[in-house]
């Protein structure tokens, strides 16, 4: 959450774990909108500085972590044409991933 927080200036919190204890409980603020079309969330991604290594998956060389599950379904995008990523994974890739990627 912190590293989604600090990447898309988001305030990601931690509300508590699932009573199954397999998942985390977060909630993150209301953000009315739309669904954006690929183009716009691809062009969000790319201009913080995200190169897209596969369909949906995009690595940021500069800051050394990755992102995934980039669908439009997981951005809003505001009336004043913001986007905002609201259910993006974010990780710091392993040296393994970094070599398959060849950065």
């Amino acid at each position: 959450m912190l590293l989604h927080n600090e990447v898309f200036g988001d305030s990601v919190r931690l509300e508590g774990i699932s009573e199954s204890g397999n998942s985390l409980v977060i909630s993150q603020p209301y953000i009315q909108g739309k669904i954006p079309e690929r183009s716009r969330t691809n062009q969000f991604v790319q201009q913080i500085g995200f190169d897209q290594i596969a369909d949906g998956f995009w690595y940021s060389q500069q800051r050394t972590v990755a992102i995934t599950d980039t669908k439009p379904a997981n951005f809003i995008e505001t009336d004043d044409g913001g986007i905002h990523p609201i259910d993006i994974a974010i990780f710091v890739p392993s040296r393994a991933m970094l070599q398959l990627w060849d950065k």
